[in-house]
């Protein structure tokens, strides 16, 4: 795994230097403490009933409110 920092260079993005995959990302918010950001398509042995079961917390990134959800997110 590699490792990418941009902006404040408080999060950590990991991605495969071969193949680009961007599996997890790590970091430390202010807002909101420790936490760790993991993309669905690497989760091999989770099944679509137990990925509806798992909880996801919307923010609106695109205009920088961690603490809010979009106006929007039907196309999330």
């Amino acid at each position: 795994m590699s490792e990418y920092r941009f902006g404040a260079g408080r999060e950590r993005h990991y991605f495969c230097r071969h193949c680009g995959v961007r599996p997890f990302g790590r970091g430390d918010s202010p807002r909101s403490g420790p936490f760790v950001g993991i993309s669905v398509n690497c989760l091999d042995d989770a099944s679509a009933a137990e990925l509806a079961r798992v909880p996801v917390t919307f923010v609106d990134g695109w205009h920088d409110v961690w603490d809010a959800p979009p106006q929007e997110t039907r196309h999330l």
